[in-house]
């Protein structure tokens, strides 16, 4: 029997933006009792006033321990039980990527996530908690009622770059090497719309819920892929412009292709993606960079 959302207490890290976000508005609009930490506090507290005011906030580091620990503590004593999900992991240049994949990260950011998981999966082994790795690939897009997206200042994704191109907030977009594997040259990679991975997390918090006995790892992606230009291609058709390219070298690891394999969540998961559409995960980030430029009196 599936344990619904609501009244469960679910501690959000990096609540304040991206799909920490997401996941905060989606779980708040289900009943959830959340506990929002990051960073700064005063968009956490911008964050939980546009949910109402009913969460706990909670200024945190989480590179620090005690500041975890004091998180943890927090949320135990104010609202008693806790429900955490985390998603991590890294793949190297296979494709398309399943879970039983090897996994061989060429970067840092790929061992680091790779680390998380196998830590998960050894603290399961010795404790009675369960845990779901969510495996994303690339998250793009915005919130479609407009309530969140990408916000961070020099950001570096491919989407976010080419929206603000579109709006003259950048001169150029730099399209990083033009000879790897794939059929135009350029990297391929599968893109997922933030709302769809939000849905994703809530309903894997239910599925942890229902069967406390049963961790879970699962890619979440859609099973597509689409190059530099492709996504390129698509601001321009959204945009009815087209934004200049440059074409530079290659960047130290960086993929041909990375593109998931989604067959193990939707075989376990009732997950249907509602914006596996690439010109729609641009007109969502478009409207929210539109929007962002509003907030901070930009032209």
């Amino acid at each position: 029997m599936r344990r619904t959302i609501d009244g469960m207490v679910v501690i959000i890290t990096g609540a304040s933006a991206g799909i920490g976000r997401a996941l905060a508005e989606n779980l708040s609009g289900r009943g959830a009792r959340l506990v929002l930490a990051a960073r700064r506090l005063e968009r956490l507290e911008e964050l939980n006033h546009s949910l109402g005011g009913k969460h706990l906030c909670v200024r945190t580091d989480v590179s620090r321990r005690e500041e975890c620990e004091n998180l943890i503590a927090a949320a135990a004593s104010r609202l008693g039980r806790i429900d955490t999900l985390v998603c991590n992991a890294g793949y190297g240049i296979l494709r398309p990527v399943a879970e039983t994949t090897p996994q061989s990260p060429i970067n840092p950011y790929g061992w680091s996530k790779l680390m998380t998981e196998r830590m998960l999966a050894d603290t399961a082994f010795a404790h009675p908690i369960n845990f779901c790795a969510l495996r994303y690939f690339n998250v793009a897009g915005a919130d479609p009622q407009g309530r969140s997206g990408q916000s961070t200042a020099g950001a570096t994704h491919l989407i976010k770059v080419a929206v603000e191109a579109a709006l003259g907030k950048r001169d150029h977009v730099a399209v990083f090497g033009t000879d790897y594997a794939t059929p135009d040259g350029t990297g391929v990679r599968d893109y997922i719309h933030v709302s769809d991975l939000a849905a994703a997390h809530v309903l894997a918090l239910e599925a942890l819920a229902a069967e406390p006995g049963r961790s879970l790892t699962m890619n979440c992606g859609y099973g597509r892929g689409f190059s530099v230009m492709e996504v390129l291609d698509a601001v321009d058709r959204v945009t009815n412009m087209t934004i200049e390219r440059r074409l530079q070298p290659r960047r130290a690891g960086d993929p041909d292709s990375l593109i998931s394999d989604p067959s193990r969540i939707r075989a376990t998961l009732p997950w249907t993606p509602r914006y596996a559409d690439l010109d729609t995960i641009v007109g969502h980030a478009l409207a929210w960079e539109r929007k962002l430029s509003e907030m901070r009196g930009q032209p």
